[in-house]
């Protein structure tokens, strides 16, 4: 993945080190971006949500931004698409920047930020796994020993994307602006067992990054059950 810093000025396309995981994942109906340290084991950003393209319009609706405090959560940020001969994904739009106006108490528009970035492919194309999408969480057990499943209040959203190679989940405020838990990585699915690679996990992955939990996997229509050990 390649950028202009055109927050700071930047005028030239630069790319961060192999130290860093910069990707971003796709769904029929949502993504989300994430950028992750690992020497550090630092999640530095992320951010996603819902999004639409057609006609060479690509428009992402901000559910979720990490760090807190940005301008971008809650907006609707249209781009102009581009893919190239090689396959390289170029979009470029702008983020409006808001200030909190002392006279009519409202937050107000006072300028925005370019958005140019391109992206490189790194999964295969969509195949007839039937894991892949977005999915969200209804219920959860923590233990066996628990004889009855648990729900989350309904401000708390935690979705996961699967896409042909790489999974990513996350668990945020969908009223606040909070990201309270993420993690992402490859994944295999073979003979009704789910494996994940974890290679980014937020906000502890130490003991959790480079594991590869399975899980024993039950679809339904429209429901995925699967249980393991993390």
């Amino acid at each position: 993945m390649k950028y202009i810093d055109h927050a700071n000025g930047g005028t030239d396309w630069v790319s961060y080190p192999d130290d860093f995981i910069f990707q971003k994942h796709l769904s029929p109906t949502h993504f989300t971006w994430l950028l992750y340290q690992k020497s550090t084991d630092q999640l530095l950003g992320i951010g996603g949500g819902a999004y639409k393209f057609s006609d060479k319009k690509y428009t992402e609706d901000i559910q979720f931004f990490f760090p807190s405090g940005s301008s971008e959560l809650g907006q609707s940020i249209p781009f102009n698409v581009k893919i190239d001969k090689d396959g390289y994904w170029h979009h470029q739009g702008y983020a409006k920047q808001f200030e909190f106006d002392v006279d009519s108490g409202q937050m107000m528009v006072v300028d925005s930020i370019k958005i140019e970035e391109i992206w490189e492919k790194i999964s295969p194309e969509a195949s007839s796994n039937p894991l892949m999408g977005t999915w969200n969480l209804d219920s959860y057990r923590a233990f066996e020993s628990d004889s009855l499943r648990s729900e989350y209040h309904s401000f708390v959203g935690y979705l996961k994307l699967v896409t042909p190679s790489h999974f990513v989940w996350i668990k945020y405020n969908k009223e606040g602006d909070e990201v309270m838990a993420a993690a992402s990585g490859t994944y295999s699915y073979k003979s009704d067992v789910y494996t994940e690679n974890i290679q980014t996990c937020y906000p502890r992955g130490e003991g959790i990054v480079g594991t590869s939990p399975e899980f024993d996997v039950r679809l339904e229509p429209d429901n995925w059950k699967h249980s393991g050990q993390v």
